[in-house]
């Protein structure tokens, strides 16, 4: 049984020295994590399947006195991804936190996404994220909890992208199985949530044209859209001791979207 948690101080709470904490993702959401838990002091370990990504976030970190390791595995290759985190696990002696950022998209109409386009999309962003989520689920049964946070997304629980349907399907199929994750792996003190952004200010949506950007400011009560150090504070709730009884959720951290949006015709 996870035990009950009844610190009232901030920085007890979210104490998160030496916390052995795997990032999959070297750049966007994955690098403003990568940066936030290395200045709290946890050992960050990242996870990517381009060394050259790893290696240039590691050199920003470092010129700003920070450190972080890397490992090289393809999330959708489940033998790679057992054996990489295996052999974290076996480095380090424990995996604390899984912040799973890892996805890609595509964008067309949803009549014209071709084969293809839907396996890449469904491989990584849904298969990547169980084979993530089963290796290091398997490590933190055996050493007695862990917290695990996937990034979902707002379009996993409603419509709110054009020409992307493979992903917002593989979001949506990201919070469901965060809920049977999280509801299985309740006995080993295992804590699995999810946080589904709406847009973030990445290189994965940073190409769009500024009629898309426009519109899609229009639709979230911010007016703009999220930079990836937002979604830190959920994070950091849902990995650290202020989160021991917050499991099988999906926090949205989605600017207002998904809330009612008056009109303000007086503002």
């Amino acid at each position: 049984m996870k035990p009950i948690v009844k610190e009232t101080r901030v920085d007890k709470l979210f104490d998160f020295t030496d916390k052995v904490t795997l990032i999959t993702g070297a750049g966007g959401v994955g690098e403003a994590f990568a940066r936030g838990y290395a200045k709290q002091g946890a050992r960050v370990v990242l996870l990517d399947v381009f060394e050259k990504s790893c290696l240039n976030l590691i050199a920003k970190l470092n010129d700003e006195g920070l450190e972080a390791d890397f490992f090289i595995a393809d999330v959708t290759d489940k033998a790679a991804v057992d054996a990489v985190v295996r052999e974290i696990a076996d480095k380090y002696g424990r995996i604390d936190i899984l912040l799973h950022t890892a996805g890609v998209t595509r964008n067309k109409r949803c009549t014209e996404f071709t084969a293809d386009d839907i396996e890449f999309v469904l491989d990584i962003n849904l298969n990547g994220t169980i084979y993530m989520n089963q290796a290091v689920a398997n490590v933190m049964k055996e050493q007695g909890g862990g917290k695990i946070v996937d990034i979902g997304s707002i379009g996993g629980l409603m419509s709110h992208m054009d020409c992307s349907m493979p992903y917002e399907a593989s979001k949506a199929a990201v919070h469901q199985i965060v809920k049977t994750f999280a509801n299985e792996l309740s006995p080993y003190n295992i804590n699995v949530n999810s946080i589904a952004p709406y847009f973030i200010r990445t290189p994965m949506v940073e190409h769009q044209s500024q009629e898309y950007k426009d519109a899609s400011y229009a639709l979230a009560s911010l007016g703009r859209w999220l930079e990836p150090e937002e979604l830190l504070g959920a994070a950091y709730l849902l990995t650290s001791d202020a989160g021991n009884a917050i499991t099988g959720q999906i926090l949205a951290v989605d600017g207002g979207y998904s809330a009612i949006k008056s009109m303000y015709v007086m503002r």
